[in-house]
């Protein structure tokens, strides 16, 4: 090791690209970057989160405290903070490209589970509080509330078709 210095720093140097590399694959941030990467800045009135305040939560990932989002009148703005950036460019979602499922996602029924892009589908977890304070449930519309389930709704062919399947008569 005295004959060669920087194998260390290398080493360490590349497991932290590797793990930014999966993380950015595994969360579903790698598959936004195709068509929803920032090339401007936030416009309008804008509203912003705190880092490590305000936890996400993405597809593979648990929970996320680096992630910063801004609502803008434009978009929604989602940046990861500067020394976990490599492969993950700050984001610029349309609103039109935003689904909005309440009571849904990791985070359990005090959260809002947003289906980033129409084609690429992401889940992104937020905290309702955050939602709120953000405006993003005002902006984006709601394709589902998620409730108990209600099993009095169930279509006549379903049940003959479970009554067939198990021989129930």
């Amino acid at each position: 090791m005295q004959d060669h210095p920087y194998v260390v720093p290398f080493v360490v140097a590349c497991v932290w690209i590797l793990s930014c590399l999966w993380s950015s694959v595994a969360c579903g941030w790698w598959a936004l970057t195709s068509r929803f990467v920032a090339t401007s800045k936030p416009s309008g009135q804008t509203q912003s989160s705190r880092p490590f305040l305000d936890m996400v939560c993405w597809r593979l990932a648990s929970r996320d405290p680096f992630v910063r989002i801004t609502a803008a009148n434009d978009a929604l703005y989602i940046a990861m903070l500067p020394l976990l950036r490599p492969f993950h460019p700050s984001l610029r979602v349309p609103w039109d490209e935003i689904q909005m499922e309440n009571g849904g996602g990791y985070l359990g029924s005090g959260s809002v589970l947003l289906i980033l892009g129409k084609v690429e589908m992401i889940p992104l977890t937020l905290p309702r509080g955050t939602a709120q304070r953000l405006g993003i449930i005002e902006r984006v519309p709601n394709i589902r509330q998620i409730d108990e389930p209600n099993f009095d709704n169930l279509s006549e062919g379903f049940i003959e078709s479970m009554n067939e399947r198990f021989k129930i008569k």
